[in-house]
């Protein structure tokens, strides 16, 4: 949300917010503009996920910038 300029850090607190109001835990890669504890990299960002049921949901957000397709990807891979 960097295209946000000066409201961006607000504007991730209040989205984090929402989330945690919605019982949505968010880890956040790299940044601690969502005003929780922030991981650093993929293979934290996984780790911190925890292992995924059939039922379970992961949003993946951030720009290419943040290389978090990769975290995508890792989600999606087989096993």
């Amino acid at each position: 949300m960097a295209e946000l300029g000066a409201a961006g850090p607000s504007e991730h607190r209040r989205i984090a917010a929402v989330a945690e109001s919605l019982g949505i835990e968010v880890v956040a890669v790299g940044t601690p503009e969502y005003g929780v504890a922030e991981v650093d990299g993929v293979d934290e960002a996984i780790e911190a996920v925890g292992p995924l049921g059939p039922t379970d949901a992961v949003l993946v957000k951030g720009s290419r910038v943040a290389g978090l397709e990769r975290v995508a990807a890792r989600l999606l891979a087989p096993g």
